[in-house]
């Protein structure tokens, strides 16, 4: 899925870039992408993301804490 996505980008920011239909062009791929935005299947991913996001932070600030301490103890041991 990601690797869609990341594919569904390149190939979008590519026909931008290279367009020569000019404004048209530009106006039909942000019509697009909007549709794809307010797409409910993609809302309820959105919204599953942000969840997880919220539920995994605490672990994630307790991670990046502890790799803090460990690198200024190295650094001040060294």
């Amino acid at each position: 899925m990601k690797g869609k996505l990341l594919l569904a980008t390149g190939v979008a920011v590519g026909y931008v870039l290279g367009s020569r239909s000019g404004r048209q062009g530009y106006d039909e791929l942000k019509e697009h992408a909007k549709d794809f935005w307010d797409n409910p299947s993609v809302q309820e991913q959105v919204a599953h993301a942000k969840d997880l996001a919220r539920e995994q932070a605490p672990f994630v600030q307790e991670q990046l804490t502890a790799a803090a301490r460990k690198a200024m103890q190295r650094a001040t041991s060294s």
